[in-house]
Order: C-alpha cells, then sequence, then structure tokens
C-alpha cells in the first residue's frame, strides 16, 4: 500500500480517478443530448448503388427523397456523398467542401421536416409523399462508440490516477482521454440521419481528428520511455511538436487532401507504434520485469493497432473503402486497454500494486451507487402511482439487499461486535512482533474493501 499520510485529499489515487470519472461521464452525456436534439425519424435513407432510397423502418422501399429547389446548385436528390460517414475520407478537397455545403442545407431542410410529409420520387417515377415519423432512438453503432470511448478513458484515468506524476501514467491517461474525445465525437456525427449543421460537424469533427492525433502521439511518446527509456523527456517535445504541425497543416487543407491529413498520420502513428513495440521487446529480453510488461502492453498494442492499421486506416490512404465500419473499428483499440488492464492485474505495471484493482472497483462500484439511487428517485418522480407501488413493494426485497451487500463489500464485512473481541486479545499478547502482525490484520478487516475476515487477506481477483 502507498503511503497516503503526507498526501492531500485532492492528491489521492481515489479521488482523482472519482474527479476524472465524474467529468468523462458529464462530457459524454452532454454528447449523447446533442445526439438526441437532432433531427432523426423512424424512416431510413439507405444507398442503393448511387441512389439514396427511404425505406421504412420493417425494409418496404418509399422512394427517392427530393430536395426542394435552392441556390448554389443543390442537386433534387439525396446524394451518396451526402451519407458519407467519416469527411476525412472525400478524396479531394473541393468535394469535401461541397459536401459540407450540402450538409448545412439538408441540416436547415430536415429541422423543416419534423411533422411534415417528405416528397419522394417512386419507382416509376411518380411524385408521391410520405409523413415523416420523427424519433429519438439513436442506433447501436451510436452507443457501442459511446461506450467503447468511454471504457478506454475510464481504464486510462485509473492508470493515470495510479502515480499522475510518472511520465508513463501521463502518457498513457492522456493516449486514452484522446481516443476518448475522437471515438465520442465520432458516434455523433457518423451516426446522424442524413445532415449535420456545419456549426456542429466541423467542430466535432476537429476534435475527432485532434483525439486521435493526441492518442497516437501519447502511445509513441509512451514506447519512447516504456518499459526500458530509450529517450530523453526533451525528445517528447518534438513527438507533439511533429504530429501537432501536421495536424494544424490539415486544418489549413494545406496537405494536398483530407487522405493525406488524419488518416495518413494515424496511419503513421500506428505504424511506428508497432515498431517501437517490436524495439522495446527487444531491449526488454533480459529484464523480467520489463519484459512482463511489454507482454501485455506490448501484445495488446499490437493485435489491436495492427487490425486499425489492416482494416480501416491502410484502406482510406488507398483510396479505398474501409473493410470495416469506423463505429465497429474503436473496438480495436479496446484490446490494448483491456491488455493494460489484465496487466495490472496480474504484473506491476505502471509502478502499480495490488491495491490498484481495490481502488478501482471501490469507485466504479460507489459511483454506480449513487447513479442508481439517483435513477431510482428520478423514476420516482416521473412514474405513475401505481408503478410507484410496485417499486416500493420490489425495493425491499431486490435493490436494498444488493445494496447493502455492496456497500459491505466496499466498507469491509468485518461485524463492529467481533472486531472488539479480537482488540482485547490483541491486548493479552506479549510478543510485539506478533501483536503488531495481529494489529495490521483487524486494520485490514476493519477498513480496506474486498477483505477476507477470516484471514484479514486482500481478495484481488
Amino acid at each position: 500500500m502507498p503511503n497516503f499520510a503526507r498526501s492531500s485529499l485532492w492528491a489521492m489515487p481515489g479521488t482523482l480517478l472519482t474527479l476524472a470519472i465524474s467529468g468523462g461521464f458529464l462530457v459524454t452525456a452532454l454528447i449523447t443530448l446533442m445526439a438526441i436534439a437532432q433531427p432523426r425519424f423512424v424512416e431510413q435513407p439507405i444507398a442503393e448503388g448511387e441512389k439514396i432510397v427511404l425505406h421504412t423502418d420493417d425494409g418496404k422501399m418509399l422512394g427517392q427523397p427530393v430536395l426542394p429547389d435552392a441556390p448554389g446548385g443543390i442537386a433534387s436528390h439525396v446524394e451518396r456523398l451526402d451519407l458519407t460517414p467519416e469527411p476525412d475520407t472525400i478524396g479531394n478537397y473541393a468535394d469535401q467542401k461541397r459536401f459540407f455545403q450540402r450538409q448545412e442545407r439538408l441540416a436547415d431542410w430536415l429541422r423543416q421536416l419534423e411533422g411534415a410529409t417528405m416528397p419522394l420520387m417512386a419507382e416509376d417515377g411518380q411524385q408521391t409523399s410520405v409523413r415523416m415519423t420523427p424519433s429519438r432512438a439513436l442506433p447501436f453503432e451510436f452507443w457501442m462508440q459511446i461506450l467503447i470511448g468511454f471504457v478506454i478513458f475510464v481504464i486510462s484515468a485509473w492508470v493515470w490516477a495510479l502515480q499522475p506524476r510518472a511520465w508513463p501514467n501521463r502518457l498513457f491517461g492522456l493516449a486514452g482521454a484522446g481516443l476518448w474525445l475522437a471515438a465520442s465525437t465520432a458516434a455523433l456525427y457518423s451516426t446522424r440521419w442524413l445532415a449535420l449543421p456545419t456549426s456542429l460537424f466541423l467542430p466535432l469533427s476537429t476534435v475527432n481528428g485532434l483525439g486521435a492525433m493526441t492518442y497516437g502521439a501519447a502511445m509513441i511518446s509512451l514506447f519512447l520511455i516504456y518499459p526500458v527509456r530509450i529517450v530523453s523527456n526533451r525528445a517528447l517535445i518534438w513527438v507533439g511538436a511533429v504530429f501537432g504541425a501536421w495536424f494544424l497543416l490539415g486544418l489549413f487543407d494545406l496537405m494536398g487532401s483530407p487522405p493525406s491529413e488524419v488518416p495518413l498520420l494515424t496511419a503513421t502513428q500506428m505504424l511506428l507504434i508497432l515498431l517501437l513495440v517490436v524495439l522495446q521487446s527487444f531491449k526488454s529480453r533480459k529484464n523480467p520485469l520489463h519484459r512482463a510488461a511489454i507482454r501485455w502492453v506490448g501484445v495488446s498494442t499490437l493485435v489491436g493497432s495492427g487490425l486499425f492499421i489492416s482494416a480501416a486506416a491502410i484502406p482510406v490512404v488507398l483510396g479505398m473503402e474501409p473493410l470495416i465500419d469506423q463505429s465497429y473499428a474503436f473496438a480495436f483499440f479496446l484490446i490494448v486497454h483491456l491488455g493494460v488492464a489484465f496487466g495490472l492485474r496480474r504484473n506491476a505495471l505502471f509502478q502499480s500494486e495490488q491495491w490498484a484493482i481495490t481502488m478501482f472497483r471501490a469507485v466504479s462500484f460507489g459511483l454506480l451507487l449513487i447513479s442508481v439511487d439517483i435513477l431510482l428517485i428520478t423514476l420516482l418522480g416521473s412514474v405513475g402511482s401505481a408503478a410507484v407501488l410496485t417499486l416500493l413493494l420490489l425495493l425491499p426485497f431486490f435493490y436494498l439487499p444488493w445494496r447493502s451487500f455492496v456497500q459491505r463489500w466496499l466498507t469491509g464485512s468485518a461485524h463492529i461486535a467481533d472486531l472488539l473481541e479480537e482488540v482485547a486479545h490483541i491486548a493479552l499478547v506479549r510478543d510485539v512482533p506478533l501483536r503488531a502482525q495481529q494489529w495490521r490484520n483487524i486494520f485490514r478487516q476493519g477498513l480496506l474493501p474486498a477483505s477476507d475476515r477470516r484471514t484479514g487477506a486482500l481478495l484481488i481477483g
């Protein structure tokens, strides 16, 4: 266990992790609310060749959406370009500029459609219309990206909170924060129904690129110093400067084409990460501790980054369609962070000890208890009287026993009466080392989470 005697409350790992998770949850909730606020309908536009056809939720084809006449040369039909999930995959700057112009006009049109009819062109060329059904349900791909990003953020915040002043922990935490921003912003704009206003789309796309660049630069810096230091901290500044300059040039459209911006930057970073993992494996071969660290972090990074490069990054750079949708590609990065989590559980990665697992469990379940309590209070205030009565009947039999069990697990399972009896016995022990050991055991039973009352040993896994 670390010595927290001289540490302030705000610098303690549990406090840092709680603040980080709470902040991440608020940002994630804000992005979710922004997604819910955008126009969305039960009917879905689906690409069929070069045409975009509107379908009902059960798959019935309704026809091609017909757009109202507008200045600026907007076409009379929705184009395949309009459904592009990631604007960085568009081949040239002229088409990308046109894409954002159409997004702005289509977003204005969608806001006028809520509760109205959409003109359609049927398969036989006849003009028809359909009354649109507004929907606030978000697609599976949105929730997948949001949840993956948040899990990655929580794992990274956990590693950072263990040793917030250690450079490997800082860099891993920064990498997770960058990837979380990339996944969360992509979740909003890549799963839009048809269009977003450019006042929202452009900032989200920029933050997505910034997050992806931050993740790559932080992981490269991490493997330059962990587990074996290859360069000094001063050299890490150059890593950030080079990739930061690349990102800024892309913001001003100075990289030749959109795929040469974030997609090429990301592919380059992933390749460098893979090379550094191999180099670290070679340098760690004679040190058991370093070898254990690179085994978990390195292998998971090789698998996750390698799959992302081959399935998503390189095809875009080569001008081809990605082999896998961006929504699912983020799952590859989850492999990296889960590898670190398993490594922390089995080895002292990032200068951590087994108490890190206990701290993570305590913070996570503590926040879970608070969240469930808030949810129940909200439900009791919003449902009918019959539902309230049902909830009140169920609470004593299901929720309250579960809550009591989790609370005992967090605060220790020893009963006060048993502890007082053991204190009385300890006072009669004459052997000083034995008496000290028994005092340590009783403190574990009374104060530490997940303690075994019979042995006083921490149950870590």
